[in-house]
């Protein structure tokens, strides 16, 4: 599924209105219509007629949307719901549908502040619809439409937020008021600034609701990105006749004095993954360690800043690694033409290097991943968490292309972007991965797929997935995990996926 940003799904709509004749009251029937039976589904259709329903219509179509949902749900011979408007206003579709609710009867209710009967509405509700704003927010909500924000927020009742939690917007600040949604439903695609990651705290689900777009304005949108669910992993399949030198060997530089565990993690992660060989490197005082605990890794002593790559068909550098006089040894892995991985410790190694050197033409070219977390992104493209974390996407275009790398900015919601620009988003929202060791077993998934002949940018979106869904398994099995509980299931997951044969 492609993923968007606001702009781009307003002139998806614009589009469907104008060159393909679609009413956009039409639409808007539609919205409401698909989302009041997600609605039913999430609710409970048992529940519904327990339930008591607060309505909050803005003034633009996501207000248009709540008029036509309260009208399904009072159809449906639902009677206790109310609508409260943010505002009288002059929106001609908005209106329709507004009409249409109080010829049938429904309680329409103009915000008044201070007022005590619209106070015990929100304290009564058990669900709230929100449609006060869409995604053409600017700058943040004041008024009548702030005042909601915070009675909705105060209430005990489930919220529902419809296409965005109301006061997000593409220049939305830590700070502005906004709708902590449990459940958002977004029509058309999804859109990025739900997945942002200061801003994914406010959608809680997030469900795309199909309204009747035109297909092929929503196959391959201009500047979409990719939009990746635990449940869409797809890997080629291993030939049947394939052996261990078929598919593909890995070499991985990692470990030091009291970090041998990321090195275990991570080639052990390589093995599980497919690679069907793994090779260790590792320095001399923890050779002993490694090669007694890794049993089906072959461990072999670093002797020197440029070992002899020939046969391996990926690398992973960085995992428990340590600093010390590394650079010569991760300039050499660049400069070897094989696709890698560059994780944790790598990553501060990487600014030792000389930026003419980084520089060099063709030297990465796609063929490496980075896989920063926040605070590492933060130090190798100079930009502030703040910033980036509001809107990665344009920051990690601009690190991907200065360094020539795929890069990983992983979060509780994880981006990939390539030096190209293209770029996929994988929904997390799993704090049981949020272990010591669990980026190590991530950073050796990738470098397995890479081994396996599958390109750098699909091999980190597979593996984000794939670890995204070990995750959420793990954790219903065990509850909280440590990163090595982990490992089995990279091997039942790529089994049970239908990924072998």
């Amino acid at each position: 599924m492609k993923i968007v940003s606001p702009r781009q799904m307003s002139e998806i709509d614009r589009q469907s209105i104008e060159s393909f004749g679609i009413p956009g009251l039409l639409l808007m029937e539609n919205a409401g219509i698909k989302c009041w039976e997600h609605i039913k589904e999430v609710l409970g259709r048992d529940k519904l007629f327990e339930t008591n329903f607060l309505f909050i219509a803005g003034t633009g179509n996501n207000g248009g949307d709540s008029f036509v949902i309260a009208r399904q749900a009072w159809l449906a011979g639902i009677s206790n719901l109310n609508i409260l408007l943010v505002r009288d206003n002059d929106n001609t579709e908005n209106n329709i549908h507004r009409n249409i609710c109080e010829k049938l009867g429904i309680p329409v209710l103009l915000y008044k502040k201070n007022n005590q009967e619209i106070s015990k509405l929100f304290q009564t509700a058990d669900v709230i619809i929100d449609g006060i704003t869409g995604t053409g927010l600017k700058g943040a909500l004041h008024g009548s439409a702030e005042d909601l924000v915070s009675l909705a927020n105060s209430s005990t009742g489930q919220k529902i937020s419809i296409d965005i939690p109301s006061g997000l917007g593409e220049d939305f600040k830590i700070g502005f008021p906004v709708i902590k949604a449990d459940i958002t439903l977004t029509v058309g695609l999804p859109k990025t600034i739900l997945y942002y990651p200061s801003m994914r705290i406010f959608a809680g689900r997030i469900i795309t609701v199909k309204i009747g777009f035109p297909l092929e304005l929503l196959k391959n949108p201009p500047d979409s990105g990719n939009f990746y669910d635990i449940d869409t992993l797809e890997l080629p399949d291993i030939p049947l006749w394939f052996y261990k030198g078929s598919r593909g060997h890995t070499a991985v530089f990692a470990g030091s004095e009291g970090t041998i565990g990321a090195a275990f993690l991570s080639s052990t992660a390589a093995g599980r993954s497919r690679s069907g060989l793994v090779t260790l490197f590792t320095d001399n005082s923890i050779y002993p360690s490694l090669s007694s605990k890794a049993a089906s890794i072959m461990v072999a002593k670093l002797k020197s800043d440029n070992p002899d790559l020939s046969g391996f068909t990926s690398l992973l550098a960085g995992p428990g690694w340590g600093t010390d006089k590394r650079s010569r040894l991760l300039a050499w892995l660049f400069e070897s033409k094989i696709n890698g991985v560059l994780d944790a410790d790598g990553l501060k190694v990487l600014l030792e290097l000389d930026s003419e050197f980084i520089k060099t033409p063709g030297l990465l070219n796609g063929r490496w991943v980075f896989t920063p977390h926040p605070g590492e992104f933060e130090h190798i493209s100079g930009v502030t968490k703040e910033e980036f974390l509001l809107s990665p996407v344009p920051f990690m275009k601009t690190a991907a292309k200065k360094y020539g790398a795929v890069i990983v900015l992983k979060s509780h919601v994880t981006f990939i972007v390539t030096p190209e620009g293209e770029y996929s988003v994988v929904d997390g929202m799993n704090p049981s991965l949020g272990t010591g060791g669990s980026g190590d077993i991530l950073a050796g998934i990738i470098a397995g797929f890479i081994a396996q002949g599958i390109t750098p940018y699909k091999s980190a979106v597979m593996a984000v997935t794939l670890h995204q869904k070990i995750g959420q398994l793990c954790y219903k099995d065990n509850g909280w995990f440590l990163a090595e509980d982990l490992l089995p299931y990279i091997s039942s997951e790529l089994k049970t996926g239908g990924f072998y044969g």
